[in-house]
């Protein structure tokens, strides 16, 4: 203790005690150090909870159901398809199962005479419906389809699609229907949609009907002027804003022509 009667070394006090100190301690049995690095084991998934979740559905090797029915178990009570045996068969009777010889085959098809389906459909033949065709048709003296006319008879397909005959040689009508149909115009022909055409004028022809401002007949080098109309004389140019102080230099310095040349005196 020193003069002032506080002890020299003072006293560890414990401002966490609800924290348990590290450290072997003997009021907790089987505290070690592998018991220390090992975490508990988590409680498991509730069961209404559990058929939510991704792993439980896609759970490997299980049976993926629905959460819907997860928990429905009037399957149960249905017995399972097919016939049980007790014996049971292994996988090299599944997998083999083509007769050895042409007695088992003959066999095996007699068994198989009994179901329905190898009555009507048996195998490597079409399947039997009962339908009955005319005689002719069985004995192929006719043939399906309707009969091509005589006049037809022997053309070609795409004869019939595309004839060969000269526009000239059709009419007007026929030259009409193959304007819709084949889009055939001849060369350098306009092509009309028989549109009816109106104004406040009247009706107007299409054929010599010509939209925009009709010009001077006079006029040189209409197109170009059209494509550069800054160049155009008639076409008002837009004005120009410039500082005072150049024209009234303009003015002093530049002598026009027939007038006399000003001298400042206003």
């Amino acid at each position: 203790m020193n003069e002032y009667m506080i002890p020299a070394v003072a006293k560890a006090v414990d401002r966490m005690p609800q924290i348990p100190p590290a450290g072997i301690s003997m009021a907790i049995p089987n505290e070690s150090a592998a018991n220390t690095m090992r975490t508990s084991v988590p409680p498991p998934t509730p069961d209404d909870i559990h058929k939510w979740r991704k792993s439980a559905i896609h759970a490997p090797g299980t049976i993926s159901k629905h959460p819907g029915y997860a928990e429905d178990t009037d399957h149960l009570r249905v017995p399972v398809y097919g016939k049980s045996s007790d014996e049971g068969m292994g996988v090299a009777d599944l997998m083999n199962t083509a007769p050895k010889s042409h007695l088992i085959e003959r066999a095996l098809e007699k068994k198989e005479a009994i179901y329905k389906s190898s009555k009507l459909e048996p195998l490597g033949a079409p399947m039997k419906r009962g339908h009955e065709l005319p005689p002719e048709l069985v004995s192929g003296q006719a043939a399906f389809g309707k009969g091509t006319p005589h006049n037809y008879l022997g053309l070609a397909t795409k004869t019939l699609l595309a004839p060969v005959e000269p526009p000239e040689a059709l009419s007007e009508d026929v030259r009409e229907q193959y304007k819709k149909s084949h889009a055939s115009y001849a060369p350098g022909e306009q092509r009309r949609r028989d549109y009816q055409w109106n104004s406040t004028n009247g009706e107007l022809d299409p054929s010599v009907f010509r939209f925009g401002k009709p010009g001077d007949a006079t006029e040189h080098n209409a197109i170009y002027y059209a494509l550069h109309p800054k160049e155009d004389p008639y076409v008002p140019a837009e004005p120009k804003i410039i500082a005072k102080a150049l024209e009234d230099f303009k003015e002093m310095s530049v002598e026009e022509l027939g007038k006399p040349r000003p001298v400042g005196h206003g």
